[in-house]
């Protein structure tokens, strides 16, 4: 009997901890539900083509794969899943969301979705209704998105790193770290760089409101460990480490996997993340955090495990304010560990579903209509 095959499209190969963890959590959840199907994961801008009718299912994956920038314009992988309907190949979506860097779209988005008007024709791009309507299963990771693409065909199923736990419960021992000791006076800071291509177009003011908060904790007796979380974050890491040297403040200055930084986040008391994945994981771990937000997609998964409260955009991030969210984490601390485990059991369930779903179109995916 020949195994079924599904090709997973994402943002792989990149190095990128946020984007690999998702796989790892996708192939997992398959293999858990059948032992009858192969995951090959593909990048169309960095591997060679594939036949695509290779494939029984074509799965857009986790990542801000539906697109990100502009309302109108397309993302890649969009334009590559339309390929796949032209083909004739069963697609699925799974876990993927839309970003948004500019003000100017993210607040007609915002705004609209906050005062909960209908969407009717609030979004003008015109590649999503095709898409969705060939999609055999369509889960998107927060109700934002669900709203933009304005389709009763969607469902939100949360981000996959949401359940990563409950995907993983047992995690390897590593003693990368074991010279830091758990405790509630440790503080995880993610930082890094996307080149200014967020809110506000200006890390630079973002790290010095966040240099003042360091400086905070650390009058309170706190003790930092900045890390990053992309190949491209490490310098930008040792860097706002230096601006600390004989303080209690340590960077690590080398990529690890997801697994050594969930090691590293499960001895904190809470965490402060620039990029999206830090906040889901240390989520997922149940360690209240401050997201600073740079692109829509920090609302809407501060939005979809009703956490605004921690979420601050990069373009309107203060000292103060993110001073003020950390002493709401403070005294708030267990309520926050309750709401978390509450969403992360409501979207298990969820993805557990959805993927049995997706199993299933696998197996009986013969013939399939094209677009």
């Amino acid at each position: 009997m020949n195994r079924r095959k599904i090709l997973y499209l994402g943002w792989i190969g990149y190095g990128n901890i946020g984007d690999d963890l998702l796989l790892d959590v996708f192939k997992k959840m398959v293999s858990d539900a059948s032992h009858d199907i192969v995951v090959n994961y593909y990048c169309p801008f960095t591997s060679p083509n594939v036949n695509i009718k290779d494939y029984d299912l074509v799965v857009l994956g986790g990542g801000s794969l539906l697109g990100k920038h502009t309302e109108s314009s397309i993302s890649p992988f969009v334009l590559y899943a339309l390929k796949v309907a032209q083909e004739g190949v069963p697609l699925a979506i799974w876990g993927s969301g839309i970003d948004m860097r500019f003000r100017e779209y993210a607040d007609k988005f915002l705004n609209s979705y906050i005062s909960k008007k209908q969407n009717v024709t609030l979004c003008s791009n015109p590649y999503y209704k095709p898409l969705i309507d060939y999609s055999k299963a369509t889960g998107v990771r927060g109700k934002l998105t669900k709203y933009i693409i304005n389709s009763d065909k969607v469902e939100t199923i949360g981000d996959p790193g949401i359940i990563f736990d409950k995907v993983f419960p047992t995690i390897p021992d590593f003693q990368d770290f074991a010279d830091i000791k758990e405790s509630n006076k440790l503080v995880l800071v993610n930082w890094g760089t996307s080149f200014n291509r967020i809110l506000g177009q200006n890390e630079e003011a973002v790290k010095v409101e966040l240099k003042k908060v360091i400086n905070e904790l650390l009058n309170h007796g706190y003790e930092i460990v900045i890390y990053p979380v992309w190949g491209k974050d490490i310098e930008p890491c040792k860097n706002l480490a230096n601006e600390f040297k004989g303080k209690k403040v340590r960077c690590i200055d080398k990529l690890y996997n997801v697994y050594q930084i969930i090691d590293l986040i499960k001895k904190c008391r809470f965490t402060i993340n620039l990029k999206l994945h830090p906040n889901i994981l240390s989520m997922a771990y149940k360690k209240p955090f401050i997201c600073l937000s740079y692109g829509l997609k920090g609302y809407d998964f501060c939005d979809s495990i009703d956490s605004t409260k921690l979420c601050i955009p990069t373009d309107m991030v203060k000292a103060e304010d993110i001073l003020e969210k950390i002493t709401y984490i403070r005294l708030n601390y267990r309520d926050l560990q309750r709401k978390f485990d509450k969403f992360i059991n409501i979207y298990y369930k969820k993805h557990l579903a959805f993927i049995s779903n997706i199993v299933n179109i696998a197996k009986v995916s013969d013939v399939n209509e094209t677009l």
